[in-house]
């Protein structure tokens, strides 16, 4: 194999497509000699929900593609909305929302309802493959919630530069931002050794947690500036460790 290929990890994006490429021109700027392969996991179909607001007191969001697959929908200007993050709720606040961020995961999302919600039935607008049991914890709080799937997350297979990397056994950065993305890729190949994978919870990272050779890490805060935070540092201290660099 030629040596070259390892002085460096190659960081391997699975987002969807969109958000691949959104996140690998933040990399590119904050890294601009690191390569990255794009090689998303999970295609969005958005289904068209029309949901009957007068009937909610608020909706409950725990992704932004949730909003997105609003988009086309008249929203009530100030209709409440519990989001899962800031992203989630900077998204919904720009379609007309009142946003209330849990900054956190499907747990702090329900301690945040709990808390603040008075009175009157929700609706958690989800994709079709969703973990969490958001609805059915809230239902356990006496708060009736009821689900819509507005968009579905078609599983995809790797592209064939990805597959090349990894046939190579070229050591990677894998951010992964889901459980499934997680298992879809190990349905599918074997994650060379020396690689790290980044998980956005443990619940991500669980999966790999029997294959030796890797390096495991989970976000500090589930969001998506902390996880680019975590590419860039361990990128550069890789890169410090193949220059023959350290500290002092």
């Amino acid at each position: 194999m030629d040596t070259w290929l390892y002085k460096n990890p190659v960081i391997l994006l699975t987002r969807p497509k969109a958000a691949s490429v959104n996140l690998a021109a933040t990399l590119h700027v904050a890294l601009p000699e690191s390569r990255i392969v794009i090689s998303p996991l999970i295609s969005l179909n958005y289904l068209n929900p029309t949901p009957d607001f007068s009937k909610y007191a608020a909706l409950v969001v725990t992704s932004s593609n949730a909003i997105d697959a609003l988009g086309a929908q008249s929203i009530p200007h100030g209709y409440p909305c519990y989001a899962v993050g800031h992203k989630t709720a900077q998204a919904a606040q720009a379609l007309g929302f009142e946003a209330h961020s849990a900054n956190g995961d499907a747990s702090d999302l329900v301690r945040l309802i709990v808390a603040q919600h008075k009175s009157g039935p929700l609706l958690h607008i989800h994709g079709r493959h969703t973990r969490g049991d958001v609805a059915q914890r809230l239902q356990h709080h006496g708060i009736h919630c009821e689900t819509l799937i507005a968009y579905d997350q078609k599983a995809l297979t790797l592209s064939q530069d990805a597959q090349s990397l990894l046939e190579r056994e070229i050591p990677l950065i894998l951010p992964l931002f889901s459980p499934r993305t997680a298992q879809i890729f190990l349905d599918q190949a074997q994650i060379p050794m020396g690689s790290t994978v980044l998980g956005m919870s443990n619940a991500v990272i669980a999966p790999f947690k029997h294959i030796n050779g890797i390096n495991l890490h989970a976000v500090a805060e589930p969001n998506l500036k902390d996880m680019t935070a975590a590419i860039c540092n361990i990128y550069k201290k890789q890169e410090q460790v193949v220059s023959g660099e350290g500290p002092n």
